[in-house]
């Protein structure tokens, strides 16, 4: 005698969205923001006890804070709209965590990191940095002054 096999429900199953690499969007989606993680990540990377001279935010956060805030905007020579991704975000804060390491690396023994340091270690870190040609960072950081 064979057994019936007893009828079972079909199991449902829920599909995962699948994420696209770079597409979520980051919580800081405004240039003042953008830039303010920045700086945050600097003076980690700094240490305590390090400051950037008062000169480099005058010389360096606006036209920053304008650069990122018209990629946000799609304003020219842009023309599209940008996300700033969670990617973006990931990325950036290393190569900004990494800029205040270096310039503290440069000046050991100053308490305050003066422009002519800053400078030249913002242009290498801009172009060169590891994370900038991977996905998400080096977009965000070729604006500046």
């Amino acid at each position: 005698m064979v057994k019936k096999r007893k009828q079972t429900k079909p199991r449902k199953t829920t599909k995962k969205k699948k994420r696209v690499l770079g597409t979520d969007p980051s919580t800081f989606q405004t240039g003042e923001a953008i830039v303010g993680l920045w700086d945050d990540q600097i003076k980690v990377g700094l240490g305590r006890g390090k400051k950037l001279h008062q000169d480099i935010p005058a010389k360096f956060r606006q036209p920053l804070v304008d650069f990122v805030q018209s990629r946000l905007d799609g304003k020219a020579p842009f023309l599209k709209k940008e996300v700033f991704t969670k990617d973006d975000e990931k990325h950036t804060k290393q190569v900004a965590k990494d800029l205040g390491t270096i310039c503290k690396m440069l000046k050991p023994d100053k308490k305050e990191i003066p422009l002519d340091t800053f400078e030249p270690v913002y242009r290498l870190v801009q172009h060169f940095h590891d994370v900038c040609g991977a996905a998400g960072g080096g977009v965000w950081c070729e604006g500046g002054a």
